[in-house]
């Protein structure tokens, strides 16, 4: 991850640049992280088995959202359930 710069010209508009870029990216996982428990805390895997993980995932997702399936905060676990989550 690149560090913000020193205030000049330059470093503005990279600043400004990195910052567009970065929240829709931390939006899009906020959104990962709701829809699907094995998010909801650390990931008991393998680091070279995650990429393929999250592909996995947004894929879901991505499905999920072609067929309009919504999810709601009822249909999200409450906290003294999140422990019983399986992880992979």
């Amino acid at each position: 991850m690149i560090t913000p710069g020193p205030a000049t010209s330059a470093w503005d508009d990279f600043n400004y640049v990195q910052s567009s870029t970065r929240v829709p990216i931390e939006c899009a996982f906020g959104i990962l992280h709701m829809r699907f428990g094995v998010l909801w805390r650390e990931l008991d895997l393998e680091f070279r088995r995650r990429g393929a993980l999250m592909s996995c995932l947004m894929r879901l997702h991505n499905i999920c959202i072609d067929s309009r399936i919504v999810a709601t905060t009822d249909d999200w676990l409450t906290d003294d359930a999140v422990d019983s989550v399986p992880v992979f």
